[in-house]
């Protein structure tokens, strides 16, 4: 993985990514105003730790979510996106 850059590759949900979303779902489903957030696809950007920019499904539709893991294995949303987002959408940086 190179450093920084936001890989192009689209991963499937796993168990790694079920896990991610898992711990940070109150606060997602709080930043989303919505009762659900399942995993659909994730892209992976290597930083000061990992930045996982995931595409959830939610009650509402779908939304983007950037999830940090740092050095420390500590998560936390950074950011989520929902306007303009589909199953269709691509995961891109934000």
């Amino acid at each position: 993985m190179t450093l920084g850059g936001l890989k192009q590759e689209v991963h499937t949900v796993d168990q790694e990514i079920r896990d991610v979303v898992a711990k940070v779902a109150d606060d997602l489903k709080s930043k989303l105003n919505t009762t659900e957030v399942q995993p659909v696809s994730y892209k992976t950007q290597l930083v000061s730790g990992t930045n996982f920019f995931v595409k959830v499904k939610t009650s509402n539709g779908f939304a983007h979510a950037r999830i940090y893991r740092d050095l420390q294995q500590n998560f936390s949303v950074h950011s989520v996106k929902s306007d303009d987002v589909t199953e269709e959408s691509e995961i891109a940086y934000f």
